[in-house]
């Protein structure tokens, strides 16, 4: 358990901005926090705000010091707003405000099986959106058995997902809704039913995929840092033997993974399952990988046909092939055509500089590389590749074709940095 030397400082105002700090210290002052608790390595209160009702503010600790920590109010901007600053600097000087009482685990094991019926009822009673959390499986020693039945939870999660983004929706948050069920998920990993949890985080990936999201309204990125995490769960899954094993189980995360990476490819990049290919590439086996590439074709081909195809779009798809293709040991030569019969020059560039077939590639450059975007990058890629004269060269070519502010930047910066080694 964590003693109030164990807080310091230091470690309070590492974890907010100047001013949320400032105003934090203000609200100490002013003793703003009230009904102080710690339960365990669990300390909470309410802190007073420019709202009515005050804000439930928590922090959990450990041996080293805070490891997390919550507020109630609307403060979306990264680290602790300065409710939390308030509650950890009562705790951190006036420890003995905090009444000491028993975690909410051994409070419930001290009741009987009639009471706790009763408490739930009561619970729900207050408070019926608890009702869902009381309708969802729970594990258990036999859970592990069969996958669980995840219709609970694809009916929470598709009320929550279903009116997300309409400007008059002020109180949809489905971010949380998806990290609640993470967090049931994770219960099963309790009991190492990984089989289980693999379901629950499949059906979150699923229930937002099958919605109508084309105009995604999630300005702070609450909901797509959520769904990240379930594509991060879904690797773990796939570091357990008994989900890396069963074909059914290794290709059915794939299939999701992946799904979601073409859902963020064919609207536009919001930088959902960015890591997917990855993931999959590390664990797919031989025979999983024409499913992998019926999978991403057929969206390529899908992509061509939509209102708001995009060349980007064209171009992640070519990329990820083209990864998929090195990854499977397809004849070079067979690449490099497909990527020159869909005009993907740029990433013939690419690999051609990573077969070693500088001339090849400078050719390409010269015929095909154009537009600001695709010279930039030529020019970085060549400088990363040990080509850093070849490409002082080529940016000297464009120039003196036509000025351009960004080979220009891009030069002058490069050879101020060759200046000073010199």
């Amino acid at each position: 358990m964590t003693s109030q030397s164990e807080i310091t400082l230091a470690q309070i105002r590492a974890r907010a901005n100047k001013n949320s700090f400032a105003r934090g210290e203000q609200y100490f002052r002013q003793n703003a926090i009230s009904e102080a608790v710690k339960r365990g390595n669990t300390i909470e209160g309410l802190c007073e705000g420019s709202e009515p009702q005050p804000y439930h503010v928590q922090a959990t600790l450990n041996e080293t010091g805070i490891v997390e920590t919550s507020c109630t109010c609307e403060y979306s901007y990264e680290r602790d707003c300065k409710h939390i600053v308030a509650l950890l600097l009562t705790y951190q000087k006036h420890p003995e405000d905090f009444e000491e009482r028993p975690t909410i685990k051994d409070t419930l094991q001290k009741r009987t099986k009639e009471e706790l019926i009763k408490l739930i009822q009561t619970m729900v009673r207050h408070y019926p959106d608890l009702q869902d959390l009381v309708d969802r499986p729970v594990p258990g020693p036999d859970t592990y058995l069969a996958p669980v039945n995840t219709t609970q939870f694809r009916k929470e999660l598709r009320r929550a997902f279903e009116n997300f983004g309409d400007y008059d929706d002020d109180e949809t948050m489905p971010a949380d809704i998806v990290f609640s069920v993470i967090q049931s998920a994770e219960d099963f990993i309790d009991f190492a039913d990984w089989r289980s949890a693999s379901a629950i985080y499949q059906a979150i990936l699923d229930e937002f995929l099958d919605g109508n999201h084309e105009y995604l309204l999630d300005d702070e990125g609450e909901l797509i840092e959520s769904l990240n995490t379930v594509v991060e769960k879904l690797a773990a899954c796939l570091g357990q033997a008994e989900i890396l094993d069963s074909d059914t189980e290794r290709r059915a995360i794939f299939t999701m993974l992946m799904r979601a990476f073409i859902w963020d490819t064919d609207y536009g990049g919001h930088g959902l399952a960015d890591d997917a290919p990855d993931i999959v590439f590390k664990y797919a086996r031989p025979a999983d990988i024409p499913i992998i590439r019926d999978q991403l074709l057929a969206a390529q081909a899908d992509h061509i046909k939509r209102p708001y195809s995009s060349g980007w779009g064209q171009e992640v798809y070519s990329h990820v092939l083209m990864e998929l293709d090195t990854f499977d040991h397809v004849d070079p030569e067979v690449i490099l055509e497909r990527l020159r019969q869909n005009g993907q020059y740029y990433l013939l560039v690419i690999k051609l500089l990573d077969l070693k077939r500088l001339d090849e590639a400078i050719e390409v450059i010269r015929l095909h590389i154009q537009g600001n975007v695709d010279q930039t990058r030529v020019l970085y890629d060549l400088q990363q590749k040990g080509y850093e004269e070849i490409a002082i060269q080529q940016a000297e070519v464009w120039l003196n074709a036509a000025y351009n502010d960004f080979i220009a930047n891009w030069l002058l910066e490069r050879l101020k940095i060759k200046h000073d080694h010199e």
